[in-house]
């Protein structure tokens, strides 16, 4: 299972007028069926459009879901805020600012290679949620305990490998006014180009 923060606190980012706050919340809207219900006899909420996998992870104020397209073929992650908190207008601004920020970010600049990518942000059904790139290799503890089951990284090199690259997502985080609190394993998603692993930073907040 893959962790992740839910801090509220961990992300800062450049404050936004409270009307842009609003078109944050409602940048993308799909519509809910009639008679769809928010959550399913599972537990599990229901998004118009996409069939729920697998759960990867969860939080006290959110879920994250691997989910695909109904008729789909390519999986994607989608992180979902808890159905209790949507009156919580301080937790949906940090969340839904969090999603469109980073949507964006790579809208206008391309993906970065150290940032988790994140397709868009919006309300689908009775649920606010993120769409990300679906990371199938796992966060940073499933890569360390693969590979380094005694518990550390005997060539320096591939540590400073790790290091360099984390930086990288972090320093492009901080120069386009997003600061990423809560660096750590969990938070850190493992792709691969080329064979060789590339590490991306992701969970920036909830």
């Amino acid at each position: 299972m893959l962790g992740y923060s839910d801090d509220v606190e961990s992300m800062t980012f450049k404050p936004d007028s409270s009307q842009r706050e609003t078109e944050l919340v409602q940048a993308i809207s799909v519509a809910t069926p009639p008679g769809m219900p928010a959550i399913d006899g599972l537990g599990r909420p229901m998004l118009p459009g996409y069939q729920l996998l697998e759960q990867l992870g969860e939080g006290r104020m959110s879920m994250v879901w691997k989910a695909q397209l109904i008729g789909g073929f390519r999986p994607v992650a989608i992180k979902v805020l808890r159905h209790e908190l949507m009156d919580d207008s301080a937790v949906v601004r940090a969340f839904m600012s969090e999603g469109r920020m980073l949507a964006e970010l790579e809208a206008e600049n391309g993906e970065h290679p150290h940032i988790v990518p994140v397709l868009d942000a919006g309300t689908f059904g009775h649920h606010l949620c993120i769409l990300m790139k679906y990371m199938r290799h796992g966060d940073l503890n499933r890569y360390l305990a693969e590979r380094y089951p005694e518990g550390r990284i005997d060539d320096p090199l591939k540590f400073l490998d790790l290091a360099i690259q984390v930086t990288a997502g972090a320093a492009y985080l901080h120069d386009n006014g997003i600061i990423h609190r809560d660096i750590k394993p969990a938070n850190v998603f493992v792709d691969r180009h080329g064979g060789r692993a590339v590490f991306r930073l992701g969970d920036l907040g909830m």
